[in-house]
């Protein structure tokens, strides 16, 4: 299950595990007057290439020169996109602190970590044992996501070598420039076509992000749900007992996603959605005593989640977010599937 996980989040769906500074890079395919969320009009070139924040139902949420603004998708499109995953490329120690601190231990070279804060010269780091510390950061390789952006030529097209492509013919988009796309032939012809030429099929891009979400949903939910009834125990992380963090770290990490090890760090962590935005899969976070966040649980629809409760069940359970224990004491929710 691993694997096959892993690979769905290397495609487009890839954009749902953005946290922190990381972001993708769109490209402006048509040039496109926008208003920024402070109500300016900027212009967005042709060919620019511009950070995207989030994706929106109607497109995306891009910045420029520190400013705001959301592009409709017909207009921008996404061909690389940045991870917080990085790979290790030497042996060098992971210290307890940036300023000649102690080392953990030794990330041998190859080994993947998720960068949580770049720091310019160290960046902290998550293991993937849970261990959490600094590292150079010349000696961190970041991953790049190539994302699939299928599309049809509309019209016969010859190269100069005379080979010609009939109208419908299947392509994959691989980059923009100077108001052509790159594509590339289902035949492993690689070549340059006016974008008035090219039909974007951005019906079955948004099913493919939907379906792999979808999926992906199924899966945090199945894993969920084969440890109901698990002990709870503090400061385990599975798989035969849990403390709350433990469980949600231990789904996660279940389906190649790494976040970090405690209630609160998972808090800080994806993208923050409201109670009415909830979705299956979502981490959902109480103050169970003291202030801040304590305790962290699983969405899993109909207003329920799923939690290694320390009460007296002392046991992976289900509740409801409605019980007047449990909704005195909701803080926020995380997406990060």
């Amino acid at each position: 299950m691993k694997k096959v996980v892993k690979s769905v989040l290397k495609v487009i769906g890839a954009a749902s595990i953005l946290v922190f500074a990381t972001f993708d890079t769109g490209t402006i395919i048509n040039p496109v007057d926008v208003k920024t969320t402070t109500g300016e009009i900027i212009s967005l070139s042709d060919g620019e290439n511009v950070d995207v924040l989030k994706e929106t139902p109607d497109g995306f949420i891009v910045q420029k020169d520190n400013v705001n603004a959301e592009v409709n998708h017909k207009d921008i499109l996404i061909f690389k996109g940045d991870t917080s995953e990085y790979t290790v490329r030497r042996l060098t120690p992971l210290l307890d602190n940036k300023n000649g601190g102690e080392a953990k231990r030794v990330l041998m070279e190859g080994e993947a970590v998720t960068v949580q804060l770049n720091e310019g010269e160290y960046s902290f780091v998550l293991t993937e044992d849970n261990k959490t510390g600094y590292v150079l950061s010349s000696d961190l390789a970041k991953e790049v996501v190539e994302n699939v952006v299928n599309a049809v030529i509309t019209g016969p097209y010859q190269l100069i070598d005379g080979t010609t492509f009939k109208s419908g013919t299947p392509v994959v988009i691989k980059n923009y420039q100077n108001g052509q796309f790159t594509v590339l032939e289902k035949g492993g012809v690689e070549f340059m076509i006016d974008k008035e030429y090219v039909k974007i099929n951005y019906d079955e891009l948004n099913r493919g992000i939907e379906s792999r979400n979808t999926a992906l949903q199924n899966d945090i939910l199945n894993i969920a749900m084969s440890k109901l009834g698990t002990p709870y125990a503090y400061g385990t992380s599975g798989p035969n007992s849990f403390d709350c963090s433990g469980f949600t770290s231990y789904v996660y990490k279940e389906l190649g996603i790494k976040i970090p090890r405690s209630s609160a760090s998972q808090s800080g962590y994806g993208k923050t959605v409201s109670k009415e935005e909830l979705l299956p899969g979502d981490l959902v976070f109480f103050n169970t005593y003291g202030s801040g966040v304590s305790h962290v649980g699983i969405y899993i629809g109909e207003g329920k989640f799923i939690h290694a409760a320390s009460t007296n069940e002392m046991r992976v359970m289900i509740n409801s977010l409605s019980e007047n224990y449990y909704k005195s004491r909701y803080i926020t929710a995380k997406r990060v599937f």
